[in-house]
């Protein structure tokens, strides 16, 4: 269990707006999350081999417990370095993860120059950070072909992958209980799917023309519904993929803000299942408008193309008619069409000719 220590410096900030990891890279640590409660990295530093782990909510909570009106901050981030450590020098920490072996491990890095300690902390702090940015494209990643696969596996395993009972309690289930509902979801929605083909399978039997456009538009839905979620799994989230293609502003509003933390995932989801109006919704709610103003500014340019053939066919019928007058008596006599003038026919009628 352990990686190179360059990978954490993944997590740079981009000078092009774009998101500082890639999807591949934020799958990957997502996928950590989901399996252990956490992310990890593997770092050797002066004789040592340590393997780093995120902090979980509960592991926070007892650092800031422990280090209230600590004298100094070196004493806060030893006890913090204590809580991220997996393991050391091939030592399984989390398997012996109690009293005693918090206070040695926080013995071992009151003991080590203080220049290590600084070192370890900026990776753990990276990691951290790393962690919470992927987070932002976790939409994308729970469409993913390897969210999928592995979900299949999950549930074939009974919920089990093999993680030891002491490395859950180092670890957040928070991640994997989200991502399990969104799974959920997504099987009830194939499952409604292949029944919504078996009725109109049988119903095309009665009515054919009419379950035919049905089956058409729902062939539309499901289309438009697989290119948002190619485009997710790209790029791991709409917000993501609108800032890659110049869509949005730096200035980015509140809906599109990304979600940095496991509380914020678990206030989104609580927003979904009361009903309260979530990113998704405010996002729709923007693109509906964007659409009927765009809708409208589309068919005013219609009238004013139609208008503008209407003005121009009615300057030609003048143009055509506006050398005309009527035709003298001559005229009309030289071409047999001169009208009679009897007493009956007090009011005769001229043709009009065109003038040579």
């Amino acid at each position: 269990m352990s990686e190179e220590p360059n990978n954490t410096h993944g997590a740079g900030t981009s000078s092009t707006g774009t998101h500082p990891l890639d999807t591949r890279q934020a799958y990957a640590i997502l996928d950590r999350i989901v399996t252990y409660g956490y992310d990890y990295l593997g770092i050797s530093l002066r004789g040592h081999n340590y393997v780093l782990k995120t902090l979980t909510t509960e592991e926070e909570d007892a650092i800031r417990s422990r280090t209230f009106g600590a004298p100094n901050r070196a004493f806060s981030i030893a006890w913090m370095m204590a809580y991220c450590t997996l393991y050391l020098d091939g030592i399984d920490m989390a398997a012996i993860r109690d009293e005693d072996t918090l206070h040695m491990l926080y013995g071992h890095y009151c003991l080590v120059p203080a220049s290590t300690v600084a070192e370890l902390y900026g990776v753990a702090v990276k990691l951290t950070h790393r962690a919470d940015l992927a987070t932002t494209l976790y939409q994308g990643y729970l469409f993913s072909g390897v969210s999928r696969m592995k979900w299949i596996t999950f549930k074939d395993s009974g919920g089990n992958w093999g993680v030891g009972k002491s490395h859950s309690v180092v670890g957040s289930p928070t991640m994997r209980e989200v991502w399990s509902r969104g799974n959920h979801m997504l099987d009830v929605e194939e499952t409604d799917s292949r029944e919504w083909d078996r009725t109109t399978f049988m119903a095309s039997a009665f009515n054919p023309k009419g379950v035919k456009d049905t089956i058409t538009k729902m062939k539309s839905q499901r289309k438009m519904v697989a290119d948002d979620r190619e485009e997710l799994i790209q790029y791991g989230s709409f917000g993501n993929r609108d800032v890659i293609l110049g869509l949005l502003e730096e200035d980015e509003e509140r809906w599109t803000a990304p979600l940095r933390t496991q509380q914020d995932i678990i206030e989104e989801l609580e927003r979904q299942m009361t009903g309260v109006k979530d990113r998704h919704d405010l996002f729709v709610e923007k693109y509906d408008r964007e659409m009927a103003e765009l809708a409208a500014a589309r068919k005013a340019e219609e009238m004013a193309r139609i208008m503008a053939v209407r003005r121009k066919r009615q300057e030609e019928q003048y143009m055509q008619f506006e050398g005309q007058r009527e035709a003298t008596d001559e005229e009309l006599s030289r071409l047999g069409l001169l009208p009679n003038t009897s007493p009956r026919m007090a009011n005769p009628v001229r043709k009009v000719i065109r003038a040579r």
